[in-house]
């Protein structure tokens, strides 16, 4: 997206005014849009609530590696920080 929403939103609002704003500005979608989420299922609805079919969803890569991390003590989660 072009705009950028508070990591820590989790609820379906956070997003949907960003997409609202592009959408009134004429923002043109119909090709597709790329949208990164930090794997929020509320940013996901709300994505595919305003987009539709034209949204293409990637998770953010960062996000997602510090997810797993987060299963892992804090001694592993320094030896393997480094590998993912």
């Amino acid at each position: 997206m072009i705009t950028e929403s508070p990591v820590s939103y989790q609820k379906l609002r956070s997003i949907e005014l960003p997409s609202e704003s592009l959408i009134k500005r004429n923002f043109k979608y119909t090709q597709g849009i790329l949208t990164l989420l930090d794997g929020s299922k509320g940013l996901r609805k709300a994505a595919d609530e305003s987009f539709g079919n034209y949204a293409l969803v990637q998770r953010c890569q960062w996000h997602k590696r510090e997810n797993v991390l987060s299963y892992l003590s804090q001694e592993h989660q320094d030896q393997y920080r480094g590998r993912l």
